[in-house]
């Protein structure tokens, strides 16, 4: 191998070696140059950017999948205990596909192609097992398909049938999601994963299905959302309120302080509490009762006694002395009783406070100071709190500021690079541009200090003379100056300072078409020279 080259090299060497010292430093200085622009290039070239292949791989899996990458020379990286396998980023959608070709990874839920291999002396215990577990594989397999989210399980617990139906057991599921990074399951679609279980089992109904995420988080518990669910949408509405608000408020504000000169926030406190109260009024609002009925009985008696007259305990009622004659006396008696019905006065009063009392209104403006009087801020304040319906007792505040703005929106100051990345990015510009301008120079210079070194080239006219015993015409060049050199042919060129006007170039085309050799010859003496 090394011999087929040998040729080559001993070209390169010689051709090294008749190159004065001067363009050998050149030239190593060029070379330098430019393994130094693409060492720092290199350098300065972004990390490769890796993306996880397979997450929650088995060991095994993991193990057959790095063998197989190994063998096709593709990078790659572990992590989460060896779970994870990540490779280049461009990489991805393709190993993926190769990997499937050849039924990697193994492991994972499986469906209804549990019964594609039929096996003799399987039983009926066994046969429902494998009924639910692929029933199971099949209804993780499709929820892992809906947006944001990442895998699912599902668990099912199906009783065998009874014969009498009030003692046959429910069906239950449970159902439990791993979200991708940053997702959330709308209370829609947690109903849409539900409804799909529940009819995807036979006698499965919506309120015996459970449905958690992967912090054990319910999202779906019995009848419907979970708890969370139902907070969910009082914020839902609390939101809604507070953007409705504070744009009309912007509009309002903008129609003083012009476009883009003013922000409004709007914070507000809600009583989700529904309450009933229940009163009952006698004689509301101090009237006086009403009679509903009067009934009024008089009894009256009349009749004559005998006796004792006198006051009682007095001398005359003292039998010890002569008894007078008996004295008649005439009584009379009357009962008067009145029973009076009156209509009772009462209100009945029955009030249910719906859920969503607004309890505190807090309202934010920030004006422009470039373009806003601060004089306007009080103005602004009460034109605020008018529009908002602020109750002063209630808690609720309008708070006006007036600072300068910034021009860049938020997208921009975020897309905005760092200083270092500033600095980064001069640096490489600095090295793709700099540098190979840096080595032309170097190299420039060097050549221009060697050029200015040799002696000026006189002018030469080209003699043939004619050497003894030598045939007429033949003709051999020899260099005159420092020396004569002997040339094939038994001729000398001899190269004189000219003494009259330079040859025209068509004497020189005549000259070269005349005696080519010595012609090449002279021009290589020159460059030899050179």
């Amino acid at each position: 191998m090394l011999r087929r080259f040998a040729p080559y090299w001993e070209s390169v060497r010689e051709r090294w070696d008749g190159l004065s010292q001067n363009r050998r430093v050149a030239i190593v200085a060029v070379g330098l140059a430019a393994l130094f622009t693409v060492a720092l290039l290199l350098l300065l070239q972004p990390p490769q950017q890796y993306a996880p292949l397979f997450t929650g791989l088995s060991a095994d899996d993991a193990a057959a999948i790095i063998d197989q990458l190994r063998q096709q020379g593709v990078p790659y990286k572990l992590s989460n205990d060896g779970t994870t396998i990540s490779v280049p980023v461009e990489q991805v959608a393709k190993l993926r596909l190769a990997l499937a070709a050849q039924g990697l990874p193994k492991s994972g839920t499986l469906g209804f192609e549990l019964f594609d291999r039929s096996s003799f002396g399987v039983t009926d215990f066994q046969q429902r097992v494998n009924y639910q577990r692929a029933l199971e594989g099949e209804l993780a397999r499709t929820i892992s398909q809906l947006d944001g989210v990442r895998s699912a399980r599902v668990h099912l617990v199906i009783p065998e049938e009874s014969l009498f139906s009030d003692q046959q057991q429910p069906t239950t599921a449970a159902v439990v999601l791993q979200l991708k990074p940053g997702s959330r399951l709308t209370d829609e679609q947690v109903r849409g994963v539900v409804h799909l279980v529940s009819a995807s089992v036979p006698g499965l109904q919506p309120e015996h299905v459970t449905v958690v995420d992967e912090s054990g988080n319910a999202l779906w518990s019995g009848g419907g959302v979970a708890a969370a669910g139902g907070m969910s949408d009082h914020l839902k509405a609390q939101r809604a309120f507070e953007t409705a608000m504070a744009t009309q408020l912007q509009t309002v504000v903008a129609r003083v302080v012009g476009n883009n000169n003013a922000a409004v926030q709007v914070s507000a406190s809600f009583d989700w509490d529904q309450r009933q109260v229940d009163s009952e009024i006698y004689s509301p609002n101090g009237t006086q009762p009403q009679v509903r009925s009067q009934q009024e009985r008089v009894q009256t008696s009349e009749g004559t006694a005998s006796g004792p007259i006198g006051i009682p305990g007095v001398d005359s009622n003292v039998g010890s002395y002569q008894e007078g004659a008996a004295q008649q006396n005439q009584q009379r008696s009357e009962l008067r009783e009145t029973t009076v019905n009156y209509e009772l006065s009462r209100q009945v009063e029955r009030v249910v406070q719906a859920p969503g009392k607004v309890q505190r209104l807090s309202v934010a403006v920030v004006l422009n100071s470039a373009a806003v009087d601060p004089a306007v801020a009080e103005q602004v304040r009460d034109l605020v709190a008018a529009a908002a319906g602020i109750v002063p007792e209630r808690g609720d505040q309008v708070t006006v500021s007036v600072v300068p703005f910034t021009t860049a929106t938020a997208e921009e100051s975020a897309a905005q690079p760092t200083l270092m990345d500033r600095l980064l990015e001069a640096a490489r510009l600095g090295a793709i541009v700099l540098i190979p301008l840096l080595a032309l120079l170097i190299a420039w210079r060097v050549l221009a200090a060697q050029r200015s070194a040799l002696p000026p080239v006189p002018r030469y006219e080209v003699a043939t003379q004619v050497l003894p015993g030598a045939a007429a015409g033949a003709a051999a060049p020899s260099v005159a100056g420092g020396g004569a050199a002997g040339l094939p042919g038994q001729a000398e060129a001899a190269l004189k300072p000219p003494s009259g006007p330079p040859p025209t170039l068509r004497e020189l085309q005549e000259l070269a078409k005349k005696d080519p050799a010595t012609v090449a010859h002279v021009v290589r003496a020159w460059l030899n020279e050179e």
